[in-house]
């Protein structure tokens, strides 16, 4: 068994590491829960069962195994990756080598992510458009999660009150995680803000929760992380120890169960995985607003390798926020809920940034029935930059068909085929990094996730 030093105290890293896994595990549960697709591959299916299997009996062989097979299951989805997913597969190595390699912690790492994550989303929500109510990306999840219980939709005072409660807590949110006499209400305000999130009834907004809710416990304090694994010795270990084969029936039958509901009903699924987000983020409220110190539970001067990966992970997370303002990667980046516009006349308050990369350069408008087959969502005519009809074109290597499209030099008709090689495919390395949305060429941006 490694301790750690805490500051002046000592904290069983086997505890933490518990803790912080069993938050992940649930973030795998509820994000195959919230994208069905993925129970219809077997890796879904076995990252499904594993993560059930390691939270009920919580061994390093189970967890290992849950974790690897969820970053197998992204790995395949390579390059089609937003920077979230990737982000959730580098998170993944980190915790399957913490228990193995046990004097490396991740704890930096994870506390560096969830700092910059909201440092990033605030900056990128300072535009012109997440500032506007009418097309604000907070009044439009408030609008749909109100329209889900038969609400009307917010009005324009609900609408600022989104926007100005957004930006109080992704701007101070880091700042009271870092100070220690303000740690526990920053940790409260995360779950609950979160928890609330959960209500929203757009695929993946619970489980980004879930998986907040583990960072979050990167920062708990040493009688925190001793509640939460009384709680679960309690309850789900004490359980599965008294009666193992009706355990293991359930976290099988749980599997096939949702499996098949993907399949048939897959909305049942992402209504349930909703209330059970609110559920558990009510029960961590609990477990935090218990008595203790909110002293982070780790080495007070991180290892070398700790120090390297967390400074690795801020580069990355950086250079991504950064790349759509630098002529770079718009689509599923780290501006997603943002309303942000880099293309053409960009609607950031500080201004265009360099144009480093090229990609959002030399736009085409693609005619309406060509423009439902490249639109990856929902039909109509787009304006897109040309390398992103290169990629979308290749990837759509078995369609034929007719493209009508305008440029700088005028109106062009040309088959697909043909279209092809005016349109190169991007090499492996563009492909993952430059994905670009549509562009919204002048007028207030809408809210695009």
């Amino acid at each position: 068994m490694v301790d750690l030093t805490v500051l002046g105290r000592r904290e069983k890293a086997a505890e933490l590491r518990r803790v912080v896994t069993a938050g992940w595990l649930l973030g795998i549960l509820v994000d195959r829960a919230s994208f069905p697709g993925f129970l219809s591959e077997p890796l879904g299916i076995a990252s499904a069962f594993l993560a059930l299997a390691a939270f009920a009996v919580p061994t390093r062989r189970w967890a290992v195994a849950a974790i690897a097979a969820d970053a197998a299951l992204l790995a395949t989805q390579m390059p089609d990756l937003g920077n979230h997913m990737v982000l959730r597969m580098v998170v993944d190595v980190l915790l399957a080598s913490w228990w193995f390699a046990r004097t490396t912690s991740p704890l930096p790492a994870l506390r560096t992510m969830v700092i910059l994550l909201y440092a990033i989303a605030t900056f990128q929500k300072l535009n012109e458009s997440f500032l506007d109510p009418s097309v604000s990306c907070s009044a439009y999840m408030a609008t749909v999660t109100l329209g889900e219980f038969g609400l009307p939709p917010a009005g324009t005072a609900v609408a600022w009150a989104t926007i100005v409660i957004t930006f109080a807590f992704e701007a101070g949110l880091p700042v009271l995680l870092l100070v220690e006499r303000t740690r526990r209400l920053a940790l409260v305000a995360g779950v609950g803000f979160h928890t609330v999130l959960a209500l929203v009834p757009i695929g993946g907004v619970a489980s980004f929760s879930m998986f907040m809710f583990a960072a979050y416990l990167s920062f708990a304090g040493p009688d925190t992380v001793a509640r939460v694994v009384r709680f679960l010795d309690d309850t789900v270990v004490a359980w599965t120890e008294r009666a193992p084969r009706i355990a293991w029936a359930l976290i099988a039958g749980a599997t096939v169960s949702a499996t098949a509901v993907a399949t048939v009903v897959p909305g049942v699924l992402l209504i349930g995985v909703r209330f059970a987000t609110l559920g558990i983020g009510a029960a961590l409220l609990w477990l935090l607003l218990g008595p203790g110190t909110t002293t982070l539970v780790g080495r007070s001067r991180p290892t070398t390798a700790s120090g390297v990966v967390a400074l690795g992970l801020a580069v990355f997370l950086i250079g991504s926020a950064a790349l759509p303002h630098l002529g770079g990667r718009t689509q599923a980046s780290f501006s997603m809920f943002a309303n942000l516009r880099t293309e053409i006349a960009g609607n950031h308050l500080v201004g265009d940034g360099p144009r480093w990369f090229g990609y959002q350069d030399d736009l085409v408008d693609i005619d309406d029935e060509a423009g439902t087959l490249l639109r990856e969502l929902g039909p109509g005519s787009l304006v897109v930059p040309a390398y992103e009809v290169g990629r979308r074109l290749h990837e759509l290597s078995d369609e034929s068909g007719t493209l009508v499209f305008d440029d700088a030099s005028g109106t062009h008709t040309m088959d697909l085929d043909a279209a092809r090689l005016r349109f190169p495919a991007p090499n492996a390395i563009e492909g993952f990094w430059f994905r670009l949305r549509e562009v919204e060429p002048s007028g207030p941006v809408s809210c695009r996730h």
